[in-house]
């Protein structure tokens, strides 16, 4: 860097001097006759110019196995955090093969930057690219040309362990890689339980990320178990151990001769690569992948022993890197021998359970050379929309010790549980295979487990419809491999049907370091009191479930009746004996049978549990109800709260099926509700207030759900069971009051729970998205009147928005158990709504455009329930009580007469004298729609107008005084608009429905004439409202001018609105999903803006990103603390959800009004 003096102060020239050093690989044809060109980046987004590496110390650069030097001059840019470099692909030989980069800023020559490439350049190698950006890592210290490791092979104990083939390391730095090394030091390496030392010398790579061990399976036993390698490197001073524990062997585990390694924890990822149905989809082929994370990648993985047959899924487990996962991209290919080849790859999909995130990349092509493009291998981009997050997991490993008795052994599968101070783990499902659990045996697994915290117990059962197995247990040994703690789980007993107490389920405690006193096993009494009436008993299987405040039993079949050989007979009770690590305080239970048998409904009388040695009190569990799926509302198990827990309550809860297409479903849907005080258990909601066929297609079902005070509500869980011809649903939003605490919970859903739509899902968690204090609402009776006129009645859903002093309610349905709305009928609906004070006017109409939609309306009357007087104008005998009347007396028909739909009515008495001095005015409408290729459109049009009053409500623009069709390119429209004196217009609100076969429109102005006092207003638009051109705004908000010279340009007039939108740095927290806001103020809000074009990203709601937007909007005044962020979605379109960190509103900027 150049430094100069200018006055008092010294200055830097911003530019400084890098040496650039490029390795080309040692590969048949890696040298290029290109053109290469190289770009630095450093922090905050600087970088230099493109650089032409050219003047190399070499006279012919990038030569196969070459190294080469540059000196090039460019921006000074601090840092170095990554490159790009790239050719020209010109010259006879374009294609290059880089090994790996050395970047030096000349100005601080202390201070080098490496990278590893090891990738082609080239349009007919690898992926096609020409190109790389590659990570930089730092390095104070310079290079060492050589280095020396020491390495040291730990054989396995195990039977055969040892190896006759030949053994070969590679080893991987963050600076380069060594070749492959054969490990011999011609003494007789690598037996069973001994260690072989051996030391190598080659250029300085850096620190150690992985290692690839291998051998060529030859000899006469080449099988071998590889305990770990240590590996020192002496001019570091630092030791590496790579743990394996696996075989690398034709015959054994996974049969892969070669294992990537890595020195601190990997991760487990499970890949599922499926095979297509078509026509010769399988292959002969050696598959293999790439896995490729943010700064790094993987080598070959080759994907062995599995068929890839037509209509397929082979599952693998591959060990990586776990800073690899969420991966960026996923290659896979294959070798292209064997007979046949050719391979039809759908998808593969890669889960690693250290980070919780399951990942799908769609193919849906050849991987052949006689097919399609040609292309054998292929890099695949994931599907965001598929991705799911669970709860991140821990690698532990298992040993379990299988006792030296005769007939100990066993071929059942074995199911572990554990249970910690953070909850408890999925089940776990020990692999097997012929020699495992046998008798005097130790067998060992490695598995996944999500964090349960410090472990207190493990449940091991076995599963297995064989009734003679039998499996003598003695202990089990855990180790976590995250914190290096180790628990051992005490048996000593049988799991069988035949031996011991007949129990094939076993709860251990645990024992261990962290763990002062383990906790007892108990032996708990339950006695189930079967009920005195006719029919009472059941032959079908019964279990219970015990819940304390350590956790719970598990499901357990109540088989033994200690009095009875008959179980469950009317009015007898029934005692069982179940084994289980102390609950401490018994809170609940889950009872219930699998409906087998001829009698198999039943009714429970109680349920008394109490322990063997009488430390804690019997709880007593009521019950008096069926277990039948013919009596009570069909429940065969139910959950049980002991009586010093009974705090009930009612829950009442409404759930919205979607109104789109086939949106109703037909499978068995259950809810389940999670409070800060208790959980409920998945409660089947198939009895409720509404009608038979529940969850149809724009119904709303209401279900009363009886159950124990939880608290606060802070998630719910609704899903159902995928059962039947229409499983598939639409889920709208879900509704849960409670009125103890006068609270009303929202969970908006709005997306397919489906297996064919989306991701696939059909069960969600949901957090509410509103609580409203249900203090603030009151009681509202509407009465409507519907005409005594020819076809006067309507099958459509009508809706009312009722307007007053201090705001409006949302629209609200007004649905009814009979058939509402009829000729000549009077129907009455009560609904809760906020207190929006005296009356002003009312929005009635539905959005139906059916045959039997047309509806005639005679009048409505609204009588508002107050706590205390408010206005004595309106009451009549009640003093609490105010009565509106709105005398309408027109037609609700999209076809006929004026082809309103929507129609808003003033307030009179029953005499229909208008209460207010209001009248309604007809404003002209001049809509002019603009000179532009594809201007006009087929969509329906919406306005609203609003004045320094109020606002018109929205009409629908459907009958041109001027023209059959309407909004024609450079084409005028007038309407007539039936609306209150609004007073001075301030500004309209013009949108669209997206609907038609070109619905894109560009608008240019329109002109409203008031012909009260006779002045024309101007709204200047010029802009499109589509949803595929320009910002993609359908709904704009313009401002009125009066005066009538047409102003140059409207910005002048707006208020631009910054948005900040910073996006959490959770896994999965991004989104590409399209993404509105909409802004509430002190007197209205500006409607759905979408954020479309960031200033600060080109892709943006990226993970960690800050997304600034500037949108030009109307005041809506002081800004409200409350926002509404949406997605847009279809039927084909996945919501993805993503996890905002903050959002920060920089209000209005303000431009003056007139320039």
């Amino acid at each position: 860097m150049n430094f100069i003096l200018q006055g008092h102060f010294l200055l830097y020239d911003l530019e400084t001097s890098y040496e650039v050093i490029v390795y080309t690989g040692d590969k048949r044809g890696a040298g290029t006759d290109s053109q290469v060109y190289i770009t630095l980046f450093g922090n905050n987004g600087k970088r230099t110019e493109k650089i032409h590496l050219k003047k190399s110390n070499n006279k012919d650069p990038f030569e196969r196995n070459q190294v080469d030097k540059f000196c090039v001059n460019g921006d000074y840019i601090g840092e170095l955090t990554k490159l790009h470099i790239e050719h020209d692909n010109t010259g006879r030989l374009s294609g290059w093969f880089l090994d790996q980069i050395i970047v030096t800023d000349l100005s601080d020559p202390e201070t080098t930057y490496f990278t590893t490439c090891n990738q082609w350049l080239a349009k007919d190698e690898g992926d096609g690219q020409i190109f790389r950006d590659l990570i930089l890592s730092k390095q104070s210290s310079g290079i060492k040309q050589d280095n020396q490791y020491k390495i040291t092979v730990y054989t396995g104990s195990q039977k055969d362990a040892g190896t006759d083939a030949d053994v070969f390391i590679t080893l991987y730095g963050d600076v380069g890689e060594t070749d492959a090394i054969k490990l011999d030091n011609r003494n007789n390496n690598f037996e069973a339980g001994k260690k072989d030392d051996f030391t190598i010398e080659c250029p300085t790579i850096g620190e150690l990320n992985q290692i690839l061990i291998a051998h060529n399976n030859q000899g006469f036993a080449p099988s071998w178990f590889l305990d770990r390698i240590l590996i020192e490197d002496v001019n570091a001073h630092h030791i590496y151990e790579f743990p394996c524990n696996r075989w690398l062997a034709k015959t054994e585990d996974d049969k892969q001769i070669a294992r990537f390694l890595y020195p601190k924890i990997s991760t487990d990822h499970e890949k599922h690569p499926t095979t297509s149905d078509k026509i010769n989809a399988g292959t002969d082929s050696r598959v293999y992948i790439i896995i490729h994370g943010k700064d790094s990648s993987s080598s070959q993985i080759f994907l062995n022993d599995k068929k890839f047959e037509k209509n397929s899924v082979d599952k693998f487990t591959i060990y990586a890197p776990n800073n690899l996962s969420p991966l960026t991209a996923l290659d896979v290919g294959h070798d292209n021998s064997g007979f046949a080849s050719g391979w039809y790859l759908d998808k593969a999909i890669i889960e690693c359970p250290i980070t919780g995130i399951k990942q799908t990349f769609p193919c849906n092509n050849w991987l052949a050379d006689d097919e399609g493009d040609k292309l054998t291998e292929r890099r695949l981009k994931e599907d965001l929309s598929l991705r799911k997050i669970h709860r991140p997991s821990m690698p532990w490993h298992i040993w379990v010790y299988t006792s030296d008795k005769k007939g100990a052994s066993t071929n059942a599968q074995v199911i572990l549980v554990l249970y910690g101070d953070n909850g408890r783990s999925r089940n776990i499902k020990l692999q097997r295979n012929s020699d495992t659990l046998q008798q005097g045996h130790c067998d060992q697994f490695k598995v996944d487990i999500n964090d349960v915290g410090i472990p207190y117990k493990l449940r091991v059962s076995l599963n297995d419809k064989n009734l003679s197995t039998s499996w003598h247990l003695d202990q089990i040994e855990m180790d976590n491999l995250k914190t290096n703690q180790e628990y051992i789980f005490h048996c000593g007993r049988w799991l069988s049907k035949t031996e011991d107490d007949k129990q094939i389920i076993r709860e251990l405690p645990a024992e261990g370091s962290k763990i002062s006193r383990p906790l007892p096993i108990v032996k708990y009494i339950v006695d189930v009191y079967t009920g005195n009436k006719t029919g009472a008993g059941t032959d079908a299987n019964v279990f219970i479930n015990i819940y304390g405040e350590y956790g719970d039993t598990g499901v357990r079949l109540l088989e033994y009746s200690l009095q009875n050989k008959n179980k469950f007979e009317k009015n007898q009770v029934d005692t069982f004996i179940i084994e289980a690590v102390l609950l401490k305080q018994i809170r609940k239970i889950q009872i219930g049978h699998d409906g087998t048998g001829v009698g198999s409904g039943w009714f429970l009388n109680k349920v008394v549990v109490r322990s063997d040695d009488g430390h804690y009190e019997p709880v007593t569990f009521i019950c008096n109800r069926w277990l039948a799926v013919d009596e009570d509302d069909g429940h065969i198990v139910r959950e049980l709260m002991a009586t010093q827990h009974l705090n009930r309550t009612i829950y009442n809860v409404k759930i919205k099926t979607g109104d789109i297409f086939q949106a109703g479903t037909d499978a068995n849907v259950y809810l389940k509700i999670f409070g800060e005080k208790d959980t409920t258990d998945k409660i089947q909601l198939t009895t409720g207030n509404s009608t038979k066929n529940k969850f149809e297609r724009g119904q709303i079902n209401s279900f009363k759900l009886k159950c124990y005070d939880l608290g606060k509500i802070e998630r719910i869980l609704i899903g159902h069971n995928g059962k039947n011809l229409g499983a598939g649903w639409f889920l709208d939003w879900i509704e849960i009051e409670a009125p103890n605490c006068r609270e009303l919970y929202r969970f908006v859903c709005y997306r397919w729970l489906d297996k064919n739509e989306g991701d696939g899902k059909i069960e969600l968690d949901l957090i509410p998205s509103d609580v409203t204090n249900k203090t603030s609402l009151i009681l509202y009776e509407i009465t409507v009147f519907t005409g005594d006129k020819v076809g006067a009645g309507t099958d459509a859903k009508v809706f009312i928005q009722i307007c007053g002093l201090y705001g409006k309610t949302e629209e609200i349905i007004l649905k009814s158990k009979s058939d509402a709305f009829e000729r000549k009928s009077v129907d009455k609906f009560k609904i809760e709504a906020p207190d929006i004070g005296q009356i002003e006017k009312i929005r009635i109409g539905h959005h139906s455009e059916n045959f039997a939609s047309a509806w005639y309306l005679e009048k409505v009357l609204i009588q508002r329930y107050l706590s205390k007087p408010f206005d004595k104008r309106k009451r009549v005998s009640d003093v609490n009580v105010e009565e509106y009347w709105f005398v309408c007396q027109q037609w609700f028909d999209s076809d006929q007469h004026d082809k309103q739909t929507i129609r808003e009515l003033l307030p009179t008495n029953e005499n229909e004298n208008v209460l207010s001095n209001q009248k309604k005015i007809t404003y002209l409408v001049h809509v002019f729609t603009g000179d532009k290729s594809g201007a006009g459109t087929d969509a329906s049009v919406f306005l609203t107008i609003y004045g320094q009053y109020e606002d018109s409500g929205e009409h629908q623009l459907t009958k041109s005084k001027t023209n059959i069709n309407k909004f024609e390119r450079k084409q005028e429209d007038i309407f007539e608009v039936k609306a209150p004196a609004l007073g001075k217009l301030t500004k309209i609100k013009i949108r669209h429905d997206s609907t038609g076969m070109a619905s894109a429109w560009y608008l240019d102005r329109i002109e409203i004439v008031d012909p009260e006092i006779g002045v024309r207003y101007h709204f200047i638009c010029e802009k499109w409202l589509a949803v595929d051109i320009g910002d993609r705004m359908i709904s704009r908000e313009i401002l009125a001018f009066e005066n009538k010279v047409l102003p140059a340009s409207t910005r002048h007039q707006t208020t631009t609105y910054r948005i900040n939108v910073i996006t959490s740095n959770k896994f999965g927290s991004g989104t590409d999903a399209n993404v509105y806001i909409i802004i509430f103020g002190e007197h209205e809000d500006t409607g759905k803006l979408p954020l479309v074009k960031s200033k600060t990203h080109k892709d943006p709601f990226e993970k960690g990103h800050r997304d600034l937007f500037e949108i030009e909007a109307i005041d809506i005044g002081q800004l409200k603390k409350r926002l509404s962020i949406n997605k847009i979605l279809s039927k084909n379109y996945l919501i993805v959800f993503f996890f905002l960190y903050e959002l920060v509103m920089i209000t209005h900027i303000f431009y003056p009004i007139g320039g």
